[in-house]
């Protein structure tokens, strides 16, 4: 990766806790007959792929039950934070990989995807749009498959739903969780949120925390970087990342050790990495709305938002939800949930999948209406 030195024991504090912002070379896709069930005649699906994408190894981890189910692409948020460490180890989550087989995608400049002569100008919108079309290519191909699913997670919800809509043809429909549109709009929100919270709060260290925030007046990135490596932490802290728990600064990092097809430099550049996708791509995230760049899908379109979301706030998911033209539509708020729904009331999540996604008509074709209900 191609970036500017930088003073690391200045820098290494602020790297930490932007690690809570969880906004040709191939390998041939394996069988694993250990998670094969009797009488199954479509095998497991277990590998970890190296490919040529966009004229750079990007890497991506392929899972399922079974190869004859339908595929699933995961876009990851951060930006710059692959999602595969923070899920690898959720057996709740696990039960997903028997309904799709599912891709987990490290993102041009992450992970897998960031070797050393990387552009970092190439982490753009445009060029990660035609990324993402690649790698559903492969997927189409290897999994023999007209159409996959698409999730956009956070940040991957913005690139997702972009791609969804220039690419309507490669996807039976687009899910956005933690759907991101108007993020200005949510960043005053989840201020004005944490300056309620500073009221109710006995901890003078939070209190003054809180005291230090105040919204940029400007796209540039480096003011921004500044606001969120005190919001971030204290959005956690008040369970606005995950509601169900306070995530521990160290966890992602643990993760990604535990998993041994990283190496040690794409470990070590972890937190560069996100740092340097924050960059490229923040000042699209602060300036767009997506109201007006995605106002219209032409597929269904499946939005699953936490009611305690403050990293994209429910409220703006709602508003672009109400605005945006589709086919078929379908917003679910989970009530006991911020940032990451899928995972926190799991059960209701896959409830809504297997009724309302999967449980649409052969051929994957969707009734109308009907098939949204709470």
């Amino acid at each position: 990766m191609r970036a500017k030195p930088r003073d690391e024991s200045r820098r290494g504090a602020e790297l930490l806790l932007l690690s809570l912002l969880v906004f040709t070379l191939t390998a041939c896709v394996s069988p694993d007959s250990s998670k094969q069930q009797a009488g199954e005649t479509s095998p497991a699906v277990t590998s970890v792929e190296r490919l040529l994408i966009g004229g750079i190894p990007q890497g991506i981890v392929i899972r399922g039950s079974k190869a004859s189910n339908p595929v699933l692409l995961y876009v990851h948020g951060g930006p710059g934070r692959p999602v595969y460490p923070a899920l690898y180890n959720d057996s709740q989550w696990q039960e997903m990989e028997s309904l799709f087989t599912v891709a987990y995608w490290d993102q041009r400049g992450t992970g897998m995807s960031n070797p050393p002569d990387l552009d970092i100008s190439t982490i753009n919108l445009d060029r990660l749009i035609q990324d993402t079309v690649e790698v559903t290519d492969y997927l189409r191909s290897t999994f023999n498959k007209e159409k996959i699913y698409l999730l956009g997670h956070s940040w991957g919800s913005v690139l997702g739903s972009h791609t969804a809509m220039r690419h309507p043809d490669l996807f039976h429909a687009y899910i956005g969780v933690g759907q991101s549109s108007n993020q200005a709009q949510s960043e005053r929100e989840t201020l004005a949120w944490l300056k309620a919270k500073r009221d109710a709060s006995a901890n003078p260290e939070i209190r003054r925390s809180i005291d230090q925030l105040q919204l940029p007046e400007t796209s540039a990135v480096g003011p921004w970087l500044n606001y969120l490596v005190i919001n971030r932490p204290l959005v956690n802290y008040f369970r606005g990342a995950r509601y169900d728990r306070v995530v521990a600064a160290g966890e992602y990092v643990q993760g990604m050790a535990a998993l041994p097809h990283y190496t040690q430099r794409e470990r070590e550049i972890n937190e560069l990495a996100l740092k340097v996708s924050l960059e490229q791509l923040w000042p699209y995230l602060i300036e767009t709305n997506l109201s007006d760049t995605v106002s219209r899908q032409t597929i269904p379109v499946f939005v699953f938002q936490g009611k305690h979301d403050y990293q994209t706030t429910h409220r703006q998911a709602k508003i672009y939800f109400d605005n945006l033209q589709a086919p078929l539509k379908c917003f679910y708020s989970f009530e006991q949930a911020a940032h990451w729904p899928h995972v926190e009331q799991y059960q209701e999540f896959e409830r809504i999948v297997r009724r309302d996604i999967l449980g649409a008509a052969p051929g994957g074709h969707y009734s109308g209406e009907s098939n949204c209900r709470d």
